[in-house]
């Protein structure tokens, strides 16, 4: 006696699950392609934003190295003059307060909302990294500017109150040293 068994046809199975296996894998690869463009526009927007960012904290940097390029000019001619003065026997000149219309120093307000923003979101990972490394070199510059504002600052105010306005003023050659630094620091920020 002879059995029957079923003979099992592999070939339409096979075909079958080479169509399943292939549709599948289509559909990751598109699901990564959406996902991918989607990252990619988020960086774009994410650069947009930070550009737009140091766009406008130069243009505050500008004003502020025009203001302390200014101090500097003028307290650097009275220095030189002074020196000319006792040369020559003569009483020294004062400089008049009303010369710092703006602050002893005035530094810029520079913000870094989106690039921290960008940071946060994992934004800068489809940038390209000479833009990352860029953007990056500026933001750490502004950071030491923020700092030395901020030192500067605190240093001011405590002589103000020790000595008032003033004695500040009257202090007029080390006054120019520290907006010295300022114009520099912002001379590197806006190069």
């Amino acid at each position: 006696m002879r059995k029957h068994t079923k003979e099992i046809a592999f070939k339409p199975i096979i075909i079958e699950v080479l169509f399943l296996v292939v549709g599948v894998a289509l559909a990751f690869a598109a699901n990564e392609y959406r996902e991918y463009r989607a990252e990619l526009k988020r960086s774009e927007l994410a650069l947009e934003s930070v550009l737009e960012e140091v766009k406008q904290n130069r243009s505050a940097v500008e004003v502020s190295f025009n203001y302390h390029s200014s101090l500097m000019d003028t307290l650097n001619k009275v220095i030189q003059g002074n020196y000319q003065r006792i040369a020559r026997g003569q009483k020294k000149v004062d400089v008049d307060i009303r010369l710092f219309g703006r602050g002893f120093i005035s530094p810029a307000r520079t913000l870094s909302t989106s690039w921290d923003a960008a940071k946060s979101v994992n934004a800068v990972s489809a940038m390209e990294y000479k833009d990352v490394l860029k953007v990056s070199r500026l933001y750490a510059k502004q950071d030491g500017y923020e700092r030395q504002a901020q030192m500067v600052g605190s240093v001011i105010y405590r002589g103000m109150f020790e000595k008032g306005a003033l004695g500040i003023v009257q202090n007029y050659e080390n006054l120019a040293g520290i907006i010295g630094t300022f114009y520099w620091r912002e001379k590197e920020l806006l190069a």
